[in-house]
């Protein structure tokens, strides 16, 4: 999880985005973008504001499924960034 380092950890870090690495970025966001459609996510998403109870209380969430079909489950848990006050 995030115990080791915080958001204001990185900060202080000043990791700089160099010009090598911005141009990279670049190249792969144009091939991307000239991907044919059907590479894409094929068929219908649905997405739902959730409520998860646990033994602290509840948790806000977002639940996001593919219309048809069965399909593997992905967990994500963005927690440097998330919803806490």
């Amino acid at each position: 999880m995030c115990d080791e380092f915080t958001e204001a950890d990185l900060d202080r870090a000043g990791l700089p985005v160099r010009r090598r690495d911005f141009g990279a970025l670049m190249g792969v966001g144009a091939v991307a973008a000239m991907l044919p459609a059907a590479a894409c996510a094929a068929g219908t998403i649905k997405g739902i504001d959730v409520t998860i109870t646990t033994d602290d209380g509840t948790v806000d969430a977002y639940f996001v499924a593919p219309g048809e079909g069965k399909h593997p489950g992905v967990l994500m848990w963005p927690d440097i960034r998330g919803l806490r006050p």
